[in-house]
C-alpha cells in the first residue's frame, strides 16, 4: 500500500503541531493548513514557507474551494483540533459556547474529502461529555469509519509535561484495519519529583504512576497492576524539566541571550537543538512587577501555594527533577498555574515553553510574546504527534 509519503491537511491548525509531527515521521507530507489566526499562519510559514496555509473562518470556507487551492488531490488524512475553549477545564465550560459547534465543520470537511483516516485531538472533556463523544461516534459510523478514542498523557510519549489530550483515530472500513492506541514510549525505572507528595519518589511504586502523571486532576483515577507496571518500567525514562531545559542560558541579567553557553547534555536537548540552530530566539524573561517577583522568590523549588487544602497550582514552582504541568496560554502569569522556573525568580520563557511542547529551538515565532504564548498554549505537542504518526504508519503501511 505504501509507495510514497501520503498527503495530510490540518484544520484549526494553529502552528501546525499535528501536521509537523506527521511530516517529521517521514511517512506523510503537508498539503495544506487552515486556521482563522493570522499570527499562527505567519509563524508556521516562517518555518515552512512552501506549504499552503489558508487564513480564514472555516464556517465560511467550502471544503471544495480549499481542496482546489491545495492542488486538487484529496488528502490521505485530515487532522484537527476544533477549538475547545467551551469545554476546557481552564475555561467556563459553557455547553452553549458557539465554539463547541465547530467540530461539525470538521465533520463537514471529512464528509466531503472522504480521507482514509481522520484524527481529532482535543481536551479530555470532549470524551467525558457524553453528547460530544456520541456525536463523534455517530458521525464515524455513518461515514464508514472504525475509531479508537482515549486520553493520552504526553509525558508517556517523551514530552516533559503531564499534558492530557483526548485523541480520536479513525480508519475507513475500506482499509480493513482497526485503529489502535499509540503505545507509550516513556516511563522507565527512575526517581522523579512528585508535586503531590512534595518529594522525590520512585517510579517503581504503583502509587507513583498516578501521582507523577497527574491523573487525579482531570480524568477518573486509573489503577494499574504489577504486570502493567513492569512493562512501563522497561520503557525509556520520563523526560524531566532538567533533561529538557538544562542547557538553556539563565535569564538573571538584563541582556537577552542569543547564544548557547552549554552543549546539549541529554537526548531531548539534542533533539531540540538541530544542527540548523545557530542562535537562540524567544528566550527572555517577562516583565514581572517587584511585588510578583517578591512573591515568586518566597516559593521553594517544587513548592505549592499556601492553600494546600485545594492543591492550588497558582504561584507554585516547578522542580528540575519533575515534569511540567500543562502549558496554557497564560504560562507567563505565576498566578495562573505552576509556571515558575525551577531555580530562577520568573515564569517560563517562550522558548522554554516551546521545548516543553516539543517544538525545537529552530522553530521561529511571529508576533509579540503575548501572541506566542497563546499559540503555544493551544498547540499540540509536536513530539507526541510524531509518535502517533509512526503508529498510524505501522498500522497501515
Amino acid at each position: 500500500m505504501h509507495n510514497k509519503p501520503k498527503g495530510i491537511v490540518e484544520l484549526f491548525a494553529g502552528i501546525g503541531g499535528l501536521a509537523q509531527g506527521f511530516a517529521d515521521s517521514g511517512e506523510f507530507y503537508i498539503q495544506g493548513l487552515l486556521d482563522i489566526d493570522p499570527i499562527a499562519k505567519e509563524s508556521f510559514n516562517l518555518n515552512y514557507p512552501d506549504v499552503y496555509y489558508e487564513e480564514g473562518d472555516i464556517q465560511k470556507i467550502s471544503p471544495r474551494g480549499f481542496l482546489q487551492r491545495i492542488g486538487g488531490e484529496k488528502p490521505f488524512a485530515v487532522l484537527g483540533c476544533p477549538p475547545c475553549q467551551g469545554l476546557s477545564a481552564a475555561g467556563k465550560r459553557d455547553p452553549k459556547d458557539p465554539r463547541n459547534r465547530l467540530i461539525y465543520d470538521f465533520f463537514r470537511y471529512v464528509k466531503y474529502l472522504q480521507p482514509p483516516i481522520f484524527i481529532i485531538e482535543n481536551v479530555p472533556q470532549i470524551l467525558l461529555v457524553s453528547s460530544y463523544k456520541q456525536a463523534i461516534t455517530d458521525f464515524a459510523k455513518k461515514q464508514g469509519y472504525e475509531i479508537w478514542s482515549g486520553i493520552l498523557n504526553s509525558a508517556m510519549f517523551g514530552i516533559p509535561q503531564t499534558r492530557q489530550r483526548a485523541l480520536v483515530i479513525a480508519y475507513h472500513r475500506s482499509l480493513g484495519i482497526k485503529p489502535r492506541a499509540p503505545r507509550p514510549t516513556h516511563y522507565g525505572q527512575t526517581r522523579i519529583y512528585s508535586y503531590l507528595d512534595q518529594k522525590i519518589v520512585s517510579t517503581k511504586t504503583l502509587g507513583a504512576y498516578e501521582k507523577i502523571l497527574g491523573w487525579y486532576t482531570i480524568v477518573p483515577r486509573v489503577k494499574i497492576g504489577k504486570k502493567k507496571l513492569e512493562s512501563l518500567l522497561s520503557l525509556n525514562k520520563l523526560v524531566t524539566l532538567e533533561d529538557a531545559l538544562g542547557d538553556l542560558p539563565p535569564l538573571t541579567g538584563k541582556t537577552i541571550p542569543t547564544d548557547y553557553v552549554l552543549s546539549p547534555l541529554t537526548a531531548y536537548q539534542r533533539i531540540m537543538r538541530p544542527t540548523t540552530t545557530t542562535f537562540l530566539t524567544s528566550h527572555q524573561a517577562w516583565g514581572h512587577s517587584s511585588r510578583v517577583k517578591a512573591r515568586i522568590s518566597r516559593r521553594s523549588e517544587g513548592g505549592i501555594s499556601r492553600n494546600r487544602k485545594y492543591f492550588s497550582q497558582a504561584y507554585s514552582r516547578l522542580h528540575r527533577k519533575g515534569l511540567a504541568r500543562t502549558i496554557t496560554g497564560n504560562f507567563h502569569n505565576a498566578g495562573c498555574g505552576r509556571f515558575i522556573h525551577p531555580n530562577e525568580n520568573r515564569t517560563l520563557s517562550v522558548r522554554e515553553a516551546a521545548r516543553i511542547q516539543g517544538f525545537p529551538d529552530s522553530f521561529l515565532f511571529a508576533g509579540q510574546p503575548s501572541d506566542q504564548r497563546r499559540l503555544l498554549g493551544n498547540a499540540f505537542p509536536k513530539v507526541l504527534a510524531s509518535v502517533i504518526a509512526r503508529q498510524v504508519a505501522k498500522d497501515l503501511f
